[in-house]
């Protein structure tokens, strides 16, 4: 049985391509996390997950209060096969938009804005394992001057 939750990342997560194979990579990611003093509430090697409780944005710190806007968030880490002796790995910051009990918790998440801090920490975490970006920027089309 897997402990991994059954969702996978939001499109458009910060994701990097790590040189190395799963198991390896999913070392490396859950002690760069725990060097990185981030607070973990669930940790599964075995199946290169991780989450963290919701936190405050300010602090980074676990938090009770209740997780709207993004002033709370929470980091969820995949770890995935990507091409031969690689692995991809996926850190999602996430804030809920609204409490709405007839919708499932997972549909209220929504990507932290770049400019968020929790973004930064994503992509810096990414960085420190010496990850490649997954997702590039698009280049931008030149405007047309009249």
């Amino acid at each position: 049985f897997s402990q991994r939750p059954r969702v996978e990342p939001l499109p458009l997560a910060p994701a990097a391509e790590v040189k190395g194979k799963r198991p390896i990579v999913t070392e490396k990611t859950m002690t760069a996390l725990r060097d990185d003093s981030m607070p973990l509430a669930r940790v599964t090697t075995k199946d290169a997950y991780a989450e963290s409780p919701w936190l405050d944005s300010a602090t980074m710190q676990p938090t009770t209060r209740r997780p709207l806007g993004t002033d709370v968030v929470k980091f969820r880490t995949w770890i995935d096969p990507s091409r031969p002796g690689f692995s991809a790995v996926t850190i999602e910051p996430v804030y809920r938009l609204a409490a709405d009990p007839s919708v499932p918790e997972r549909e209220l998440d929504r990507l932290v804005p770049e400019a968020h801090p929790a973004w930064k920490r994503a992509q810096d975490l990414l960085e420190k394992l010496g990850g490649k970006p997954l997702l590039e920027t698009a280049p931008r089309a030149p405007t047309a001057v009249p």
